[in-house]
This record gives structure tokens, sequence and C-alpha cells, in this order.
């Protein structure tokens, strides 16, 4: 009954969030200001419609000959043309000072070879060039373009950071990997290499053949990303390569999300290499949907975690892996126990339905000696066998964990999971005083009620240093708007609250006192910066409530990012 309003609302809050082709002109001349700072930061978009307004993002460039740090996006700049690189290009080599370098021109698609070389031969004047950053993604890459980014970077030896996007580039295969690679021959002193070919589906292990002999010649190399979601002709000989890196290697990141043909056979001797890396601070392992990945697998590596004693931030991500069961969780918990410096974990276990309530305790167990843990973040989604009982050994560990800033735990469409276990948690948190983070998701959690969310509520006026704070029950069908009104209580007590992320959708019952419970909230709070708010299908609310509420966000001088979702 109020879509049309609130369809108003939304597009005048998007405007807010883009430039006008006036106030863009107003930003490029702005940008000859920042001669003397030496830092060049220039998007072009694509409202930009006039030939009139590239030149003055050229004009722009010129004035800051002496810059040494330069970021230029172009993405999907839709006129960007072969005339219009040919120019940037002539441009951007009379910069004779740059040391970091950022280009996007990611879905691009309408320039030729031409025009792309026209840009790329520029780069060969930046002799001091020591960070590059290029954007590419969704572009046609094939072998002759990787060649051409390869004659330049033999040039720039003196580079220590290296960040090439290509994901979605359609025509990157082997052979174009294979010239690629030999772009780092000249390269010494490299510490720093993120390479993304996320969803090229034509690479094989060939490519991580070529990749690995970079590898394993960057003697400085302390932090590898190397992205390869959905490239589905990758095998477990990728994984047997991918750690042959040096010992100085502080931080490892690696996604092989839906790489299918990843299995244990990988994992086994990728976690013997990885157990000497001892340098290692940082290591990120997304095995998302790698469906043949198992418990001896998650054993491996749980055993050469344990002998990771610089380790300080993990990340694994064993999404719809299947065949994980409490076997396997029971290794990756002992491989837990002797990191005594890890301040950070994040783990997703969402899909995994073999995993019973036995694996879960045995992982809970695994994180009681962590007791300098600063971040944890958990999900469980869809993982059936989740109940009460795990929750309050959790719920044990977590009590314990008193240096924790940061927790987050999804527990969405957990059928056995009930407003006692919620109880349990809740009791645990008002122990963590010096939370300044948190987001619960317990939506679809078909057995929570009001009373227990309003306990829930309760809890959060003992945390007091809260900045974020993010709540889902979308879907909790038993809640009315008791869950919301007691909110207030709680939230008006947190002074420091900068973002507020509420989701009721799917919870018809709620009305317009919901919304004057809101009011108050927002209206009290005198930091609050960013507020997202979902209670559709709302049938129940009224035009005049919603409006208030738009009139309240309005008032509100703090804010800068309003979300609203109210529709039906």
């Amino acid at each position: 009954m109020h879509t049309n309003k609130i369809s108003r609302s939304s597009h005048l809050l998007l405007n807010h969030q883009s430039l006008s082709v006036e106030s863009t002109r107003t930003a490029l001349k702005r940008g000859q200001k920042f001669q003397s700072f030496g830092f060049l930061d220039l998007t072009l978009y694509e409202t930009i419609m006039e030939a009139k307004d590239f030149q003055r993002f050229l004009h722009v460039i010129k004035q800051n000959k002496s810059a040494r740090n330069v970021n230029i996006s172009l993405y999907n700049y839709t006129l960007l043309n072969d005339a219009k690189l040919c120019h940037l290009g002539n441009v951007l080599k009379n910069l004779k000072c740059v040391e970091n370098l950022s280009i996007n021109i990611g879905y691009c698609k309408t320039f030729s070879d031409q025009g792309l070389w026209a840009l790329f031969r520029s780069f060969k004047n930046f002799h001091s060039l020591k960070k590059f950053t290029l954007n590419m993604s969704f572009c046609h890459i094939n072998q002759k373009r990787l060649d051409m980014l390869k004659r330049v970077m033999n040039k720039l030896t003196m580079l220590t950071s290296v960040n090439f996007d290509f994901q979605f580039s359609n025509g990157t295969n082997d052979q174009g990997v294979l010239t690629f690679s030999k772009a780092f021959k000249n390269i010494k002193s490299l510490c720093h290499l993120d390479l993304d070919f996320g969803y090229c589906s034509n690479l094989t292990d060939m490519s991580f053949i070529k990749l690995n002999e970079i590898i394993q010649h960057q003697s400085s190399l302390q932090s590898l990303k190397l992205n390869f979601v959905s490239c589905r002709l990758l095998t477990d000989d990728c994984l047997h390569r991918v750690v042959s890196t040096p010992q100085s290697l502080k931080k490892l990141d690696l996604d092989f999300s839906n790489c299918n043909l990843i299995s244990d056979k990988g994992i086994e001797p990728f976690s013997q290499k990885l157990g000497n890396l001892s340098s290692l601070t940082l290591l990120k392992f997304n095995l998302t949907n790698c469906l043949n990945v198992q418990n001896h697998g998650i054993g491996c590596l749980g055993a050469s975690l344990a002998k990771l004693q610089n380790l300080q931030a993990l990340d694994l991500n064993f999404k719809m892996c299947k065949k994980i069961t409490q076997d396997g969780l029971k290794n990756l918990a002992a491989g837990l126990k002797p990191l005594s410096k890890l301040k950070s974990i994040t783990l997703i276990l969402d899909g995994c339905r073999k995993v019973t309530d036995a694996g879960l305790i045995y992982l809970s167990d695994g994180f009681q000696t962590l007791l300098t843990l600063k971040k944890l973040h958990l999900s469980f989604e869809h993982c059936e066998i989740f109940n009460d009982q795990v929750v309050e050994s959790f719920s044990e560990t977590l009590a314990n964990l008193l240096f924790i800033e940061n927790f987050k735990l999804c527990l969405r469409s957990l059928k056995k999971f009930t407003k006692k276990g919620l109880q349990s948690l809740c009791n645990s948190l008002k122990r963590l005083v010096l939370l300044t983070n948190l987001h619960l998701d317990l939506s679809f959690c078909q057995n929570i009620d009001d009373d227990s969310v309003i306990n829930m509520n309760q809890t959060l006026s003992h945390l007091t240093q809260l900045k974020e704070f993010k709540l889902s029950l979308e879907g909790c069908g038993q809640l009315t708007n008791e869950a919301v009104n007691h909110l207030d209580e709680s939230l008006t007590n947190l002074q420091y609250l900068k973002k507020l992320d509420l989701d009721y959708n799917m919870i018809q019952q709620m009305d317009d006192k919901a919304l004057n419970t809101i009011n108050r909230i927002v209206e009290t709070l005198g930091q609050l910066e960013y507020v997202n708010l979902d209670f559709s299908p709302c049938p129940n609310i009224t035009n005049e409530a919603f409006q208030q509420l738009c009139e309240v966000l309005k008032a509100k001088k703090s804010l800068h990012t309003i979300l609203l979702n109210f529709n039906g």
C-alpha cells in the first residue's frame, strides 16, 4: 500500500551515492589542487557522456606530473575506445615519479589490442614503480594481450607488489599464462603477489606449474594470494605444487571454490608443505563446494596447522563439503589447540550435513586454549544436527574468550536450535564486555519466539562498547512486535553504536509499534552512521508510520548510509 513511496525514497537514497555529470566535472577541477600532495585518485563514471569531460579528466592528470601515487578507475566506462586509451597513454607517460599505480579498466570491452598497447607502453617510463595494480576483469584477455603486459613488466624491475585481476576474462588459457609468467623474470624483490584468475574456465594444472615457477624464484615473497574460483579443470596436482614457496612467506590466501576435482589426495601433500612455512601469520583457504574433500584431508590440514606457531589469523571455508564428519573436525580442532598466538578465526561449515553434535563439541573444545582471540566468525547454516547441547558446550567455551572484540555467529535454518540454546549463548555474550562488533544470524530458526529474543535484547545492555550490531531474524515465524519493542531499552545504552542492521524479513506480524521503537532508537544514538532495516513484507505497517520513520532518519545528521526494505 506504500510501495510507491518506498520506491521514491530508495531512488533518492541512491542519488546520494552517484555523481552527476556536473558534480563529476567539479571533482575533476578540484583534482588540479592536489599537485603538491603527490597523490592522484580519479574515477570516470559511465554517466559522463561528453568528449570534453574526458578531456578534463586528462587535463587533471597533466597537472599532476609529480604524482607518486596514481589511481585511475575507468570501470565499466562504456565509451572507452582505442582513441581514448591512446590519449590516456600519452598523458601517463609524462608522469616520471610514479611509485604506486592502479589502473581499473574492468568491464570495458570496446577497445582493441592497439588501444591496450598504447596504454601499456606508457608504463615503461615508470622506472621507480613499486606497486602495480591492474584490473581487467570481464575483459577479453588472450595470449597476445598477456604478452603485451609481459613486455612492459620486463622493464619494471623495482616492483615489490603486483595485484592483477583477470577474473571472468574469456580467452585466458594455459598458453597465455605461460607467456604471462615470463613477465616476472627481471623482478627480484617481489614481496606481495595477488593474482585473480577466477572463472577463467580454460585453465588447467599447466597454468599452476608456470605460476609456481614464478613463486619459487621470489625469495623475498611475504604475501601470496591466488584466486582460481570455478576453474573446474584444476586437479589435485595444482595443490601439490602451490606451496612450493619461500620460507619468508607470512600471508597465504588460496581460493579453489567450485574446483570439484580437488580432493584429499591434493590436500595431503599441500598440508605437508604448509607445515614448513614457520613464518606464516595468516592463512586463508577456501574449498567451498569441493565435494571430494573428506575427513582425511581435513585431518592432514589440522596436523599442519599445529606446526604454525606464529599463526595469528586463520580463515577456513568448507561450505558444502558434504563428506566431512565429526572425525575430520576432531583432528582439525586438535590442530588449533597449540596456536597460542591466534587472534582471529573464521570457520565456515555451511551445508556440512554429516557433521554431528559430537563434531561441533570437538571443535568447541579446540577453542578453549585460544584465550587471546579477538575475532571469531563461525557459520553453521543448514547443519541440521546442531542442537541446544552443542550451543551450551560452545557457550561455555565462549564465556572464557574474554578478549573477543568481533563476534559473528550464523545458525541459520537450524531446526533443533531453541530458546534454551539461545539463552545459553546470551549468558556467555554478557561476559564479552570488550565486544565492538556483533552479528547474530538466527534466520529461519523456527523455534525462536518473542521471549527468547527479549532475553537476547537484554544481553545487549551489557555490551557497552558495541559499535556495530547486526541481527538477522528473517523467517522466524513466531515473532511479533515484542521482538522489537524491547530493543530500545538495550540499544539506547550503546552510545558508541555506529552501525545498526536489523533483518525482520518475512515476519508479517510487525506493525507500526515496531517502527516507533526503531524511531526512538535512532533518535537516541548520537553516533549512528549506518542503518539497514528489512521489514519486508510488511502488510500491517501503515504509510504514516513509514513516513515518520523516514523523517526521523532524514533528521539524523550523523547518518551517511540508509538502506530500507519495506516492500509488500
